[in-house]
């Protein structure tokens, strides 16, 4: 079987139904990826810095980038399929004094009739599009919106070793991720996840276990599924040619360096001309 085919029993859990961040996992969204120190806002600021305004993100649930930017005065727009992320992010830009122009639409379907000079994705974000032909929709639909010489940023990243065999191990138990306490009134809430890999499909699909605590006591909880693909850089140049993109470049993570064949961690960079 191909890499990038799907096996039929797998279909029916590569689903987008269960994508849009909402309730728990989307109010404290901000606290939770905090912890993980991703460190792209430079990366993503130097890139529109470089390439140009107007700018798309793809992806921007919350603000967290996007209203840093707009707030510095950048014409930067943002996109999602979540609308209770987006009331999130309107809020954080209300609070800065600042407005953002929102879509509220899924990659692969996005139309507007602006053109924009530069186009991002943070945190691996395109991996959600768990269907290889939908994924190439999204590529065709950045290359479709950007101006003569924009370019698209698309982090990536591929499995760990240890994390696929963490996962073998203890294929059926519950792991834990992470846990925030709310400092307006101490409120614990703590996320869970159930991993699987399908390495013949390069699927990881993951159930997600949201609660929240009162006094030590469970009195929330919440469930979502989400499935995400992973690429290899040979595969994802293959797919930004495809989609009609040149100059293609893969860095190191969030930086400029050349990325390597041993890199989990890689963006692409791909310029329409």
């Amino acid at each position: 079987m191909s890499l990038f085919s799907i096996n039929p029993r797998m279909k029916n859990k590569i689903k987008e139904s269960e994508l849009s961040y909402r309730g728990i996992r989307a109010s404290i969204y901000d606290a939770m990826i905090a912890q993980n120190n991703i460190g792209d806002l430079e990366f993503f600021r130097n890139a529109i810095a470089a390439n140009g305004e107007p700018a798309l993100e793809i992806g921007c649930g919350t603000g967290r980038l996007l209203v840093e930017f707009v707030a510095a005065g950048l014409d930067v727009e943002g996109l999602d399929i979540s609308p209770e992320m987006l009331d999130i992010c309107r809020l954080k830009a209300e609070e800065r004094g600042c407005q953002v122009t929102l879509h509220q639409q899924k990659m692969q379907l996005f139309r507007s009739k602006r053109r924009y000079r530069t186009i991002y994705i943070p945190i691996s974000t395109f991996g959600l599009i768990a269907e290889v032909d939908e994924a190439k929709k999204a590529l065709r639909r950045f290359f479709e919106h950007l101006e003569p010489q924009g370019k698209v940023y698309i982090p990536l990243h591929l499995p760990s070793p240890e994390d696929i065999a963490v996962d073998v191990a203890v294929s059926d138990h519950w792991q834990f991720r992470r846990e925030y306490t709310r400092s307006e009134d101490g409120a614990v809430f703590r996320c869970w996840e159930r991993p699987k890999y399908d390495l013949e499909n390069q699927l990881r699909h993951s159930e997600f276990r949201y609660e929240k605590l009162d006094a030590g006591e469970i009195v929330s909880v919440e469930n979502y599924a989400m499935s995400f693909r992973w690429y290899t850089q040979e595969q994802f140049k293959t797919m930004l040619q495809a989609a009609g993109f040149s100059e293609i470049l893969a860095v190191r993570s969030y930086t400029l360096e050349p990325a390597t064949d041993k890199d989990l961690s890689f963006a692409f960079i791909g310029t329409r001309h």
